[in-house]
């Protein structure tokens, strides 16, 4: 697939009530800050609010260490992967994982205007009997377990990864994941061992570290690394990481 070197299309209204319809150049809306290249651009054509995720697969009983760093959206929805922390072969990522297509492009023709980098996970103190090697639930049952610390996990993760936005192999913005929190969801419920559980997200969800809009495209090279920041560490839960890129799909384009 070539790279596209299409120009963005919006339009903006006039006084007789009709629309003017230009081109504009994506390197121009990425140097506006957020929330304000609305105001340069108008409006875009069929434009829509869009997520974007990849996933990191973590099993328990396996220590995590310093060299384990993970690549996201490095590849798509049809291609394999392995889990983080043991190296076992997933076949196929599927949508469970990702909704980007191979190789971690975005589809054909498709801007994304990228304005929030967000990481959700959910924990649990009642840890599901069987998971599959992408960390689904075969079996929602469980064993029980006084051994399992939701809140102690959700530490580790929030303070023991770094989360690294990564173009053209340049390192843009890198931060401890507690700082990329999730918009979705409640932030826990901490009562007995197998009663709890615990996801990112809680009343400071809003905050961002992005300062501008970031313009990405088809054949764009870009990734999110997941970097452990201590020598070593050994979840007893298994877990999923999974990145969300928050913005603006636009589909409709000029020459």
């Amino acid at each position: 697939m070539a790279k596209s070197n299409q120009q963005l299309q919006v339009a903006t209204p006039r006084s007789d009530g009709g629309f003017t319809v230009q081109s504009i150049d994506p390197q121009s809306v990425s140097g506006m800050p957020l929330a304000q290249y609305y105001q340069m651009a108008g409006n875009f054509v069929n434009v829509q609010n869009a997520v974007y995720y990849d996933t990191a697969v973590y099993t328990a009983g396996t220590a995590i260490t310093n060299a384990q760093k993970k690549r996201l959206f490095t590849k798509g929805k049809d291609q394999d992967d392995t889990v983080v922390n043991t190296g076992v072969a997933i076949p196929e990522k599927g949508e469970f994982m990702t909704n980007m297509i191979s190789d971690g492009e975005f589809e054909g023709g498709t801007t994304f205007i990228l304005e929030q980098i967000a990481l959700s996970f959910i924990l649990t103190g009642e840890q599901p009997t069987t998971l599959g090697t992408r960390g689904e639930i075969t079996a929602p049952n469980y064993t029980a377990s006084v051994v399992i610390s939701p809140a102690n996990h959700a530490k580790a993760i929030l303070e023991q990864f770094e989360l690294q936005f990564v173009r053209n192999e340049d390192v843009k913005l890198r931060s401890k994941v507690k700082h990329f929190p999730s918009p979705f969801g409640l932030s826990g419920d901490f009562g007995s061992p197998n009663g709890s559980f615990v996801q990112n997200g809680g009343p400071n969800f809003r905050w961002n570290l992005l300062s501008r809009a970031v313009v990405l495209q088809s054949e764009d090279k870009f990734a999110l690394v997941v970097n452990p920041i201590v020598a070593t560490w050994t979840p007893t839960a298994s877990f999923n990481l999974t990145v969300e890129l928050i913005g603006k799909k636009i589909t409709t384009q000029t020459p």
